[in-house]
């Protein structure tokens, strides 16, 4: 065994109690947060602009931002480089005769290095930045330009167009700065919007021929405007400060903090405020950045040629390298499988004691999955989604690094609790209050979750601290719903406290419905417990108030079903359109998918009756899913009602 990760001495968290609230839990801090919430890592930085500028001044060629073309190797962008284009873009922002401390700037484009210079730009000039997702429809993208009145748009190339035709309709964005070259037809329809097209190339040498001085931001001052996804109606603008930002960097600092030679690999969303939280952990530190090539079917291969040392990740991706690997490992049988499952147990017992590597196992048996993420990684981080248990302790023993898993939202600029790196042997939890923020429970009596619950209390999560948004951006209604009378923050996530001051989330409060029994029903926590099975890519659980039963549709895991098929001798194995349509491979995925439920103790009202299977995935594109992969619940009830009536004529 390699050498043990030990607890420190002493309590994890602090408690305050509260006597007076009947319907409440004590509130829980993080032990180091016990005289005070963190709103700063360092006394001389206040903001987003002085941690760029300050590491510039520390580390001006350290490498910073890398990119790649094709099969080539990363090229590198050094900090100073990086300082000087963004000081022209700032610089022709202001000559294009936008306001500091005033105007909003969009982002519409995947992560890139322009991305990040254009933040850096916007932050020194204090103009808020509004990134729009680059999966976001025209419908989205008009919504956001029009309610934040962005004047001016950065964009890749290839969004250029839709932000033409937005143009037609919202008179106030007036210039669109494409970060690619733009075909001519596009410009003489920017040219009859009334609308001007400028290459990033321009905007540089217009702010370099006519430097503007800066204009620095306050710490209450918006960076940004970020926009959740919106699952049940338009999306709501979260107005996050330069506070609330760094607050959040602070408050992860003692788990998660990046030194100047750490490399990130960047393809989550820039959009989204996860990965945000990463990159300001990379330009706060020193670090460096590579961005991938754009297409998630590459990301390996960048990976590999990458070799980044943190690695950052979503559920999404850990379940298909989880499917992919137990898959392979299934099919070798024999001594291989013997072996595997030897070595398997053996971390597995060693994780309980808290050793996370192993002298042979490490290099006999998994060394081979340590080398699809280049072979450096230190550390690895999952979020925006819960992790099932099985994988969570599959990446802890392959990869032989912590691997820790978060809570938070966008409304709380990213994190509210993480995983200590030591706490390796237990999984199903997502950790302690992080620095910057301070966490209780409220009861949820109709769903009989009580802070006097035993063995640990229960209740709605909320938190407050510097890290909390100052609210929803022109909608004064939804932020009365997010944010109480005493400042605390409604989550809509039902959480547990253990005896450390780990919390666990068991349940939503929020997006729920009552059945005919009068039961309450939360179905993104039976969807992440159903798309555990084996046969699952994706689910959507369904119900009804005036039936008892539950129904849902299912988008099957092809890469296991169809090999499994072509051994039964299957006549349609390789036609994934057929497959979903036999009425055997419906009953034996559906059987699976309750016996999961039942494994994981859910109720016997929260079974599925009935499914149907579809051969198309949900995805942004077909408009069933957010661009943080959430299930847009009334467009799937839209597009499967048909297969819902059908469902619920049979069980009745």
């Amino acid at each position: 065994m390699g050498g043990a990760l030990t607890k420190p001495d002493g309590p994890i968290t602090h408690r305050i109690p509260q006597p007076d609230k009947k319907d409440e839990s004590d509130i829980v801090r993080n032990i180091l947060a016990k005289d005070g919430l963190r709103s700063k890592i360092d006394n001389d930085v206040s903001t987003l602009h002085e941690a760029f500028t300050r590491t510039v001044k520390r580390f001006p060629h350290n490498k910073y931002l890398g990119w790649r073309v094709g099969e080539s190797p990363y090229k590198w962008m050094s900090y100073s480089m990086a300082a000087t284009r963004a000081r022209n873009i700032g610089s022709g922002l202001r000559n294009l005769g936008l306001v500091p401390h005033k105007d909003f700037i969009g982002i519409y484009s995947i992560n890139r290095p322009e991305w990040m210079l254009t933040n850096h730009g916007a932050d020194g000039q204090s103009l808020t930045l509004v990134p729009l997702y680059d999966t976001l429809g025209p419908d989205v993208v008009q919504f956001i330009i029009h309610q934040a009145e962005v004047k001016v748009c950065f964009a890749s190339g290839d969004k250029v167009k839709t932000l033409v035709d937005t143009a037609k309709k919202e008179k106030n964005l007036k210039t669109i700065i494409s970060y690619d070259d733009v075909p001519a037809d596009i410009k003489d329809a920017a040219k009859a919007a009334d609308v001007t097209i400028l290459t990033l190339e321009q905007l540089e040498e217009d702010g370099k021929n006519k430097p503007a001085a800066e204009d620095p931001p306050k710490p209450s001052d918006l960076q940004t405007i970020m926009y959740t996804s919106g699952t049940t109606g338009d999306p709501k603008g979260v107005m996050l400060t330069h506070e609330n930002l760094l607050s959040n960097l602070a408050g992860v600092s003692h788990i998660l903090s990046f030194s100047p030679e750490d490399v990130h690999i960047s393809y989550l969303p820039l959009a989204h405020s996860f990965e945000r939280l990463a990159f300001n952990n990379v330009f706060y530190n020193g670090a460096c950045a590579g961005f991938y090539r754009g297409d998630v079917r590459l990301l390996f291969e960048d990976i590999a040629v990458l070799a980044p040392t943190i690695f950052i990740s979503v559920p999404r991706l850990w379940n298909r390298l989880y499917d992919k690997v137990m898959a392979a490992i299934n099919a070798s049988g024999g001594i291989k499988k013997s072996l595997f499952q030897t070595a398997f147990e053996s971390k597995v017992e060693g994780l309980k004691e808290g050793y996370i590597t192993h002298a042979v196992w490490d290099n006999v048996v998994f060394g081979a999955i340590k080398g699809r993420l280049g072979g450096r990684v230190r550390l690895m981080v999952s979020g925006a989604a819960p992790l099932s248990e099985a994988v969570h302790t599959f990446l802890r023993v392959f990869f032989g690094v912590p691997v820790l898993e978060g809570y938070g939202q966008t409304e709380s600029s990213a994190a509210l609790t993480a995983q200590a790196p030591w706490d390796v042997g237990l999984v199903g939890h997502v950790g302690f209050p992080i620095t910057c923020c301070e966490l209780k429970l409220v009861d949820v009596p109709q769903m009989d979750y009580l802070h006097t619950d035993k063995p640990y209390p229960r209740g709605e999560i909320c938190y407050r601290g510097p890290c909390a948004c100052k609210g929803y951006y022109k909608n004064k209604e939804k932020t009365d719903e997010l944010i109480d009378k005493e400042g605390w923050y409604h989550t809509g996530d039902v959480g547990v406290i253990d005896e450390l001051g780990r919390f666990k989330i068991v349940d939503r409060s929020k997006n729920i419905f009552k059945i005919s029994l009068g039961e309450y029903i939360a179905p993104e926590k039976l969807e992440n417990i159903f798309v555990q099975s084996k046969w699952v890519a994706q689910n959507w659980v369904h119900g009804d108030s005036l039936k008892s039963r539950l129904v849902g549709v299912v988008v099957p895991d092809f890469e296991v079903l169809q090999p499994w098929a072509k051994d039964k001798g299957h006549k349609d194995h390789d036609k994934p359109a057929e497959l979903v349509k036999d009425p055997a491979i419906v009953k034996m995925i559906l059987d699976d998918m309750n016996e999961v439920g039942k494994n994981s103790k859910i109720r016997s009202f929260e079974s599925l009756a009935a499914i149907a299977l579809t051969s198309e995935a949900f995805t942004v594109q077909n408009d069933l899913l957010t661009p943080t992969f959430k299930l847009k619940r009334p467009q799937c009830k839209k597009a499967y009602q048909q297969q819902l009536d059908a469902m619920y004529k049979d069980i009745d």
